[in-house]
């Protein structure tokens, strides 16, 4: 396959794992507030202009975001933000590729408008630094419609109970009752790009229901799925607040 000569832009999102040596600490440390885990979620946004000259030949710029969070499993947590800039030449040395696949439409079941439910848990920890850390769980739902090969767009609705939401709210005065009065109810518009037994799952939308009100009225997921079969599928998720990072959600889910 020759290259499209011209200009190009490419967009990428790719979550992952990332390892910090020096993190907080009271007494050796205590300056740094961004991280206070080794092991910690990490999520790369990259912008690309490229102009291809040849079929061998290109330049390109571009800039890129790595952030890295534990995703408020443990205080402090503002997280670190490494933002990149970036000028470069390609060259190929073949002048054409040819390129095999075996994925299509049908056996990735685009093709057709799909339910899902997911169940999750994890857990948080809140301010301030050194508080007990509360348990998060939830139930979510959503239908899905094909777009273009590989994507889908679709609507969900989530259930979310945060342990820490009771905090919040006897904080305030208000009184808790029940396990109702501390969940969260949100709906979102999804998009989800998968290719192979991997995909990566984007939600945003605002909250329909709830007492406590820290946070904002939207909520944000990014959501990383891996397939065990056609219809069963692992999870593990960030859930933000206008990207401030709430928890890190893991979860099992069943696909209709």
């Amino acid at each position: 396959m020759a290259a499209v000569l011209g200009q190009h832009f490419f967009f990428r999102l790719a979550p992952g794992i990332g390892y910090v040596t020096k993190t907080f600490d009271r007494v050796t440390n205590y300056k740094n507030i961004g991280i206070s885990t080794h092991l910690n979620a990490a999520i790369n946004f990259l912008g690309e202009y490229r102009f291809t000259i040849s079929d061998r030949l290109n330049i390109k710029t571009g800039l890129a975001l790595t952030h890295l969070s534990n995703g408020s499993f443990k205080k402090p947590n503002a997280g670190l933000n490494m933002p990149t800039i970036y000028m470069g030449i390609g060259y190929r040395f073949q002048s054409s590729v040819t390129i095999h696949t075996v994925l299509n439409a049908d056996s990735l079941n685009i093709n057709k408008r799909l339910f899902t439910i997911v169940g999750i848990g994890g857990a948080k920890q809140d301010n301030p630094i050194g508080s007990k850390r509360y348990p998060v769980w939830g139930l979510s739902g959503e239908i899905t419609w094909p777009s273009r090969p590989f994507q889908r767009f679709g609507v969900g609705l989530d259930f979310m109970h945060d342990g820490s939401n009771k905090e919040n709210l006897i904080s305030s005065g208000t009184p808790v009752h029940s396990d109702i009065d501390v969940t969260r109810i949100g709906a979102n518009i999804r998009y989800e790009f998968q290719v192979g037994k991997a995909s990566i799952n984007l939600g945003i939308g605002p909250y329909i229901y709830r007492l406590d009100k820290t946070g904002g009225p939207l909520y944000e997921r990014l959501a990383l799925r891996y397939f065990f079969s056609k219809s069963i599928f692992g999870q593990i998720a960030l859930k933000t607040h206008w990207g401030n990072a709430d928890y890190v959600e893991y979860g099992l889910g069943i696909r209709l």
